[in-house]
């Protein structure tokens, strides 16, 4: 049984270029941490703790998910003949990945990020 890629456009698209995943990696994640950092500037310092720990859980799963996105994409790309939707399923499935394993463990990265922080 094959995916029918018939109903969505988008999705053909894709499929018949995978450089788009990669490119999306490589610069589309960075765009996305900097429209979270732009949010957060926007909504001020008058928020909880819990918003700043929500940003940071955010910040730390996109940042990994960029590093290892960019480079499985590249590598997966030039070695293995892969689909632009297999290449849209491994970056999804290593975002969620990434974000389940920064929601689990935010205690222990912010007492990382406050130990690593300029003291005031």
């Amino acid at each position: 049984m094959e995916l029918s890629f018939k109903s969505s456009g988008l999705l053909q698209n894709i499929d018949a270029n995978p450089t788009y995943i990669i490119f999306v990696s490589a610069f589309g994640i960075p765009v996305l941490i900097l429209l979270l950092a732009l949010i957060r500037k926007i909504l001020g310092q008058k928020d909880s703790t819990n918003i700043d720990n929500l940003f940071l859980t955010f910040y730390i799963s996109l940042t990994i998910t960029w590093i290892l996105g960019t480079f499985a994409s590249i590598i997966l790309y030039f070695n293995i003949e892969v689909s632009g939707v297999q290449f849209l399923l491994i970056l999804f499935s290593i975002f969620l990945c990434m974000d389940i394993f920064a929601l689990t463990n935010r205690a222990y990265i912010k007492k990382c990020m406050d130990e690593l922080a300029p003291q005031k």
